[in-house]
């Protein structure tokens, strides 16, 4: 009989984690259902309690680990229409499960536990740091202005072009937006 050795409870756990992750970019925050996650990994409900203290520990730890999908976004790695193309992008829209957990939590997290919306609240800063532009093109409340409008209109024009039933409008919204962006981030620069 194998043991369970601590480092298989932390394998398990991440495992646990990263289920979640992508459930919550899925289906929301209320997607994400002790039994569905543990069920999926072929684990019994009993054994959650082994790894966290309740399902709120466990949204708090996906959405912090959800925004690791996008580590092609972090800073340093591109400039800011290049991260506004990306994020706008029809590939990103049409895969939620590897896309952005704020635009798939943004009109649940309001109604969650003060845990849940500090860890949301931290990866909206964090994006917002991800998405201002490199020193030296302009001053720094301007940069923090024009990465703040491109993550909430980014963000909010993701969610729309999933939310709609109609492909065209959906196509849209992201190349409106894009553009729009697109013009406020070359008179920024």
């Amino acid at each position: 009989m194998s043991r369970y050795t601590p480092q298989k409870a932390a394998e398990t756990r991440q495992k646990i984690i990263t289920t979640a992750a992508r459930m919550i970019r899925e289906d929301g925050i209320k997607g994400i259902a002790i039994k569905g996650v543990m069920s999926e990994l072929g684990l019994t409900v009993g054994g959650f309690y082994l790894h966290f203290k309740s399902r709120d520990e466990l949204v708090v730890e996906a959405i912090r680990a959800a925004s690791t999908s996008l580590d092609r976004l972090e800073p340093g790695n591109y400039d800011l229409m290049r991260a506004v193309g990306i994020y706008l992008s029809r590939t990103h829209r049409d895969m939620p499960g590897e896309g952005c957990e704020l635009s798939a939590t943004v009109s649940e997290v309001s109604r969650e536990s003060m845990a849940v919306r500090d860890a949301f609240t931290d990866q909206l800063k964090s994006r917002i740091a991800g998405f201002t532009e490199p020193a030296g093109h302009q001053d720094p409340q301007k940069q923090r202005s024009t990465a703040l409008l491109a993550v909430a209109s980014c963000v909010g024009a993701l969610s729309l072009s999933r939310a709609v039933s109609d492909p065209a409008l959906s196509q849209e919204i992201l190349s409106e937006v894009r553009t729009a962006l697109g013009a406020l981030i070359e008179r920024a620069t």
